[in-house]
């Protein structure tokens, strides 16, 4: 068989090594060859092999002598990552007509660069635009719409924006049958696999039964979610109200302090209303407006002025049409800080930080206004920014008036002019251009009737990470001396504590990304997990990422133990790291580089 490795601009062939080659295959059997490259280009890249049968060997003779012209192709993708670690830079316009003033000038001027201390050919920029605030969720459903997996909160997480895309699908006329099925499918994928953390008091956990007590928080999401899913999918009712069941018994036994019980009180209220379900109450109306005056009762307990408390309450009074809702959503507001495009909160303990909890607390301002009074707070809502809150986007957009959308936004740099044209019949296409050089001053002026959302999206790589003194963190990597293992095998040793004075955190993850070539042993982990007398709930293994679940790692060092086994030779492989986070607080996270190795191999296999 005469074997060939086509030439490409993303890979070079090691020196010596030549793309073609001739082997003899045996009969039913199969031979390895393998071929050293230099891959030099990041991102997806093809390397495309191709086998033929030859009548005889330049070497000598193979086989019977008999011959069968036969030949095949194989064209295999490869991810090609930058070393360390990934940033993203997003900038964003949303830009309406009735706002433009000057359509010869600049709506918008973005200064994209790289930083310095970014890896080397690591940056990559594009420029978008689209005409629904949706289109980029609607155009990116296999990223957004993964099969739900993972432990209790995961798994929500994932189920609930199927919801939310299917309802705003519906509403805009958009939804096909065949998206349907298959959005539908995912749905009831995640149901079933939420049972799975449901406990025989009715609440839901993160890890079911093998949890302690309860979650409050999880099982109003829940609730919430299975109710707002009936339409659309399968939920035993039944099951269902032991659920809501479960929160109502809990009224006024919620635990912390009376801040705390109130911002709990909010969230499970807003829950209870916006899935319907106090309006199921089969004991009547009169237990449904006790219990939602006992719990503004218990909002009223929480005299806190962090934004994201004021959103959470905000939206909860909202929906419960209370009284004081204007004067909660003013005081919000009065805190928020404003430019002529964005609306956006400075929140105390997360200064110089953009969080998950910055997002949260505009989309509860968001979804707060839209509840109470659209009309009066509309300019408000437009500058708010929401660019990852799937829910309160899709109420939002809702509520935009229809019309005609014609809109013709320019994006030009030094070396780069291109233009978008954006209409309905294509508003929820996501158009991209790629930047061809940074660093870039990019101008975007806009004419035409309508809205569009530009965004300008940065992406580079730093080789060390900022990090977070709310955990300790000491990984060692040793060979492991196993004539079995041919000297290929590495013993990770990895030890954990948690650092501030409340000595404990929340759910923790621990996350290994072990270096190319290399898989865990999956027998380890388990006993990691078994062994561990519930503090380690379980793992996880996605190539070669590793990822184990702790319910708390407190002031006492935790270790473990585990090996990886080399399978694919990697020469000069980039290191591989270690990360402790809280999982509820992404951004307290450690992480330490490991090392255990440009050149990579390729094992090509023929079989006849």
């Amino acid at each position: 068989v005469k074997i060939f490795i086509e030439e490409s601009e993303n890979y070079e062939f090691v020196e010596g090594e030549s793309s073609e080659r001739e082997v003899c295959v045996p009969a039913r059997s199969s031979v390895t060859e393998s071929v050293r490259v230099n891959l030099i280009k990041l991102g997806q890249i093809n390397v495309t092999a191709e086998a033929t049968s030859v009548p005889s060997l330049s070497s000598g003779s193979c086989g019977s002598g008999s011959f069968v012209s036969k030949s095949d192709r194989l064209i295999k993708p490869l991810l090609v990552e930058a070393e360390g670690y990934l940033r993203e830079r997003v900038f964003t316009e949303y830009i309406c007509s009735e706002d433009i003033e000057d359509t010869t000038s600049p709506v918008a001027t973005w200064s994209i660069s790289v930083p310095e201390d970014a890896v080397e050919d690591s940056g990559r920029a594009w420029i978008t635009a689209v005409g629904d605030l949706l289109g980029p969720t609607i155009e990116n459903l296999g990223e957004l719409v993964r099969m739900p997996y993972g432990c209790g909160e995961q798994n929500m997480i994932n189920f609930a924006p199927i919801i939310y895309i299917l309802q705003y699908l519906e509403s805009s006329g958009q939804n096909t049958p065949e998206l349907k099925e298959k959005l539908t499918g995912f749905l009831n994928e995640g149901y079933q696999r939420q049972l799975k953390f449901k406990r025989s008091d009715g609440s839901y956990s993160t890890f079911g039964e093998s949890d302690e007590d309860g979650s409050t928080w999880l099982t109003a999401f829940v609730v919430k979610s299975f109710t707002q899913a009936l339409p659309y999918t399968f939920i035993d009712e039944e099951s269902l109200q032991e659920s809501r069941d479960w929160l109502l018994d809990l009224q006024g036994g919620f635990s912390g302090s009376e801040g705390s019980k109130g911002l709990l009180a909010a969230y499970v209220l807003a829950s209870l209303l916006e899935g319907g379900s106090l309006s199921n109450e089969t004991e009547g109306s009169n237990r449904q407006s006790t219990v939602t005056q006992m719990a503004l009762q218990c909002i009223a307990t929480d005299n806190s002025t962090h934004p994201y408390s004021l959103a959470l309450k905000s939206y909860s009074l909202a929906l419960a049409k209370a009284p004081n809702t204007k004067a909660v959503i003013d005081q919000l507001l009065d805190l928020s800080v404003s430019n002529s495009s964005m609306l956006r909160w400075n929140l105390p303990d997360r200064q110089g930080q953009s969080t998950p909890l910055h997002v949260e607390t505009a989309a509860y301002a968001l979804l707060s206004i839209l509840t109470f009074d659209y009309e009066q707070y509309q300019e408000e809502a437009k500058k708010i920014d929401t660019v990852v809150a799937l829910q309160a986007l899709s109420v939002f957009e809702g509520k935009q008036p229809e019309g005609d959308l014609n809109m013709n936004v320019v994006v030009s740099a030094s070396d780069f002019s291109t233009a978008f044209t954006i209409t309905e019949i294509n508003k929820f296409l996501q158009q991209r251009e790629d930047l061809p050089s940074l660093p870039a001053e990019v101008f975007i002026s806009a004419s035409g009737i309508g809205c569009a959302l530009v965004q300008g999206l940065l992406r580079y790589n730093v080789l060390t990470d900022s990090m977070s003194d709310v955990f300790s963190l000491n990984v060692t990597v040793s060979q492991v001396f196993d004539p079995q293992c041919n000297g290929r095998a590495r013993s990770i040793d990895i030890c954990t504590s948690y650092q501030l004075p409340d000595e404990r955190s929340n759910m923790a993850i621990i996350e290994i990304k072990l270096v190319t070539g290399y898989v865990p042993n999956e027998d380890n982990l388990k006993t990691i997990v078994g062994d561990s007398e519930g503090v380690f709930k379980r793992y996880e293994v996605d190539g070669k990422l590793v990822t184990l679940y702790l319910e708390e790692i407190t002031a006492e060092k935790i270790c473990i133990n585990f090996k990886a086994d080399q399978i694919i030779p990697i020469d000069s492989a980039k290191p591989g790291s270690v990360s402790v986070y809280d999982f509820y607080q992404p951004e307290y996270i450690v992480t330490s580089i490991s090392v255990l190795g440009h050149n990579v191999m390729l094992s090509l296999q023929y079989l006849i």
